[in-house]
């Protein structure tokens, strides 16, 4: 596990609240994203259990108007 520099937590969690996610933390600060999404989750800025991405509706040829 990794652990940062308390002012390399500070760094990520002023970028978390500016609304970078923690890919693009990842890419400015070279921290890997798991860790970036572990101290805003302690922090509270990160869901627990994120919600997965809902699928689209996918038109499947089926009359809907009722007809």
């Amino acid at each position: 596990m990794n652990v940062l520099k308390a002012h390399e937590k500070e760094q990520v969690l002023t970028l978390f609240r500016a609304g970078l996610s923690a890919r693009e933390i990842h890419r400015w600060m070279v921290f890997d994203r798991t860790t970036v999404a572990r101290y805003a989750r302690e922090a509270g800025l990160w869901p627990e259990h994120p919600k997965p991405a809902s699928l689209p509706e996918v038109a499947t040829g089926t009359n809907t108007f009722g007809l």
